[in-house]
């Protein structure tokens, strides 16, 4: 038997961002797990794959490259050569990476512990 009287729990609020890319339900409407064979059939529901697919593809290296960016480029950055040695070790800690990312399917989250901060 688990004593929960003397369990620890601690509880953090988090800054979450969640992006859905919509329309995917209906862009693959109509589709079953294996194809037909014909020939026509096959070059439809490739293109519609490669049209869903694509598109979700797209938003996840968007949403890398965008947080990529929002970094400040850590220790390369121009603006952190310019700065006092103790400044620059302030820089260091906010340009750290604290975020973490879950993807599925056509959604992503990217989220953060506020305890942390």
């Amino acid at each position: 038997m688990i004593d929960v009287a003397n369990e620890k729990y601690e509880f953090y609020n988090y800054c979450v961002c969640f992006i859905d890319l919509l329309g995917q339900r209906n862009a693959l409407k109509g589709e079953g797990l294996i194809t037909v064979v014909s020939d026509d059939a096959r070059q439809e529901f490739i293109a519609k794959t490669k049209k869903s697919v694509g598109a979700i593809v797209r938003l996840q290296r968007n949403a890398e490259m965008m947080t990529q960016s929002a970094k400040g480029k850590g220790e390369d950055s121009e603006f952190r050569k310019h700065l006092p040695k103790e400044q620059q070790a302030v820089w260091d800690e906010m340009n750290r990476e604290n975020w973490k990312r879950q993807r599925w399917s056509d959604g992503l989250v990217y989220f953060a512990s506020l305890a942390a901060c």
